[in-house]
């Protein structure tokens, strides 16, 4: 289990022994987490690619996504190709450095992009 929500960093309180898997693998607190699935479930409905919006809520649900450290509203997400499994995206509320941002840009709706406009709301 992690010590910190990878939301906002607070420290998660420790689970019961007798606490199921799910609940020891946690990554966010429960009010980031409740927020989480707001957000999520407002992505579902209103975007205009619901494939993506799946997948960043993979991407969060696997806590691939998370804060670089490097700079304020910048976040790392680990790539899910087993094939380069060390490739690193970085991602801001308005950019991302991944392939399908970069060649539609006028389009941004790559799951990375999402998955951060959700950790930052």
């Amino acid at each position: 289990m992690s010590s910190a929500c990878i939301k906002c960093g607070r420290p998660l309180r420790p689970e019961p022994a007798d606490a199921s898997a799910s609940a020891r693998a946690r990554l966010y607190g429960p009010e980031c987490q409740r927020q989480i699935d707001a957000a999520i479930r407002i992505l579902n409905t209103t975007t205009t690619c619901p494939v993506s919006a799946r997948a960043a809520a993979r991407l969060l649900a696997t806590g691939a996504t998370q804060r670089s450290g490097s700079a304020p509203h910048v976040y790392s997400t680990r790539s899910e190709n087993p094939a380069t499994p060390n490739i690193v995206y970085l991602t801001t509320p308005t950019r991302c450095t991944c392939p399908a941002a970069e060649h539609r840009p006028s389009l941004p709706t790559c799951k990375h992009l999402l998955a951060v406009v959700v950790l930052e709301a």
